[in-house]
């Protein structure tokens, strides 16, 4: 370590472990190993309570999937696990890497083709239908890699019809929104975090012109944060005039990343991982099982979206008064794209928008490195800056206010 951190580490007193695993009225966001533990162990609880019911109701094929998801979270690689709750550092690290395996299709070129991608990106460039150019040869997703005994963590997710608030949860969440306790109609369904990674095999035509298209595209919204939700504090630089501006700022701020594919979803099989886009035909009784060439299958294939859940550094905006959503996400980008003026590199943090009340937007900036990378905390500390780089951007731009600006 370099010295000038041992003092403040206390490394020779060893209060950094204190700093792992006890939270203090200080430094609300410590205790990050025991967080991470209660949310093993509640997630458990919780399992093994559905998987209770639905075999006491005999619901034996729900049972049975609820305890392979079980096992599938409890076998998770454990160091991936924990530099995904920021307990070990993440940055720079291969974790969370999934695969598009081609090992099972004997094909000689798919032997020496190792295809990887991060799991936030790997749903979009993998997912069911995707196809990709490697080896000079064109490569299909046909489905998802599965291991005997385990299958996919799965989660519900709504958004509210009403005020456009995002939840999740192992259990159903239509209940009335918590935001503005709507029970308007809701968007939702039931997503998989795809661990194991993709299967594939070689297309039947070969490369083309132009790059091959990706089925669906990415929606990143944010799920809550950590156990210990921080305070909302007054910007007093940007309130005036009867408006009011709030921040807090987390290391354990929540992203939910999701593919709907194109057509709202996939069908995935829960016995052999064969998927396919959702489509308006009908569903083929047997289909072919990717993970054993040659051989059928005529498991059950429900109808879900991909999904992936990481921890990362966030900084929350609140603003006291109504704005329609277009409104919000155009203000949203103007603060994104004045990053490079604070010298944060626009591909190093995102947003997205949360609506905790009907017509009432939290913008979201987060660092787009699971774990976060630092570029969150530097705009907490620079919100007036980034306020008049933002505003200046859009002063000076040449588009009409009624059109989409390419710039």
């Amino acid at each position: 370590m370099p010295p000038d951190l041992h003092e403040p580490l206390d490394l020779e007193g060893w209060d950094w472990v204190e700093a792992l695993v006890q939270r203090t009225d200080e430094q609300p966001t410590f205790g990050w190993l025991n967080r991470a533990g209660e949310e093993v162990r509640k997630d458990t609880e919780n399992l093994i309570e559905l998987e209770q019911e639905a075999a006491a109701e005999g619901k034996y094929g729900p049972a049975g999937h609820l305890k392979r998801v079980r096992a599938t979270m409890l076998k998770r690689y454990l160091l991936n696990f924990l530099a995904s709750r920021n307990i070990l550092p993440k940055y720079g690290f291969p974790v969370d890497v999934v695969e598009l395996s081609l090992a099972k299709t004997g094909d000689p070129v798919a032997g020496k083709l190792e295809l990887s991608r991060d799991l936030k990106l790997a749903i979009r460039d993998y997912a069911p239908g995707a196809q990709v150019v490697a080896g000079k040869a064109l490569w299909s997703s046909d489905g998802l890699a599965l291991r005997r005994g385990q299958t996919w963590p799965t989660y519900h997710w709504v958004v509210c019809g009403a005020c456009g608030a995002f939840r999740q949860g192992l259990q159903d969440v239509g209940e009335a929104c918590p935001s503005c306790q709507s029970t308007a109609e809701l968007t939702g369904g039931r997503f998989i975090i795809p661990i194991h990674g993709f299967v594939g095999s070689r297309a039947s035509s070969g490369p083309g012109d132009s790059q091959p298209r990706k089925p669906g595209f990415l929606e990143t919204y944010f799920g809550a944060y950590g156990e210990d939700t921080p305070e909302l504090q007054i910007v007093p630089e940007l309130s005036a005039d009867g408006h009011t501006v709030y921040v807090r700022f987390s290391h354990q701020g929540q992203i939910t990343v999701l593919n709907r594919g194109s057509t709202s979803g996939f069908y995935v099989c829960e016995w052999c991982g064969s998927a396919e886009q959702a489509s308006g035909r009908r569903r083929s009784k047997d289909h072919a099982n990717p993970q054993r060439p040659g051989v059928r299958c005529t498991g059950p294939k429900p109808f879900v979206q991909l999904g992936h859940i990481y921890l990362t550094d966030v900084v929350e905006l609140r603003f006291d008064e109504y704005m329609e959503i277009s409104t919000a996400m155009s203000a949203l980008h103007a603060l994104v794209a004045a990053m490079p003026d604070l010298g944060i590199k626009r591909d190093d943090i995102d947003g997205t928008l949360d609506w905790y009340a009907q017509g009432r937007a939290a913008f979201i900036l987060y660092d787009t490195v699971p774990g976060g990378a630092g570029h969150a905390q530097e705009v907490n500390k620079r919100l007036p800056e980034l306020f008049a780089a933002a505003l200046a951007k859009v002063s000076e731009c040449e588009c009409g206010e009624e059109t989409a600006c390419g710039r």
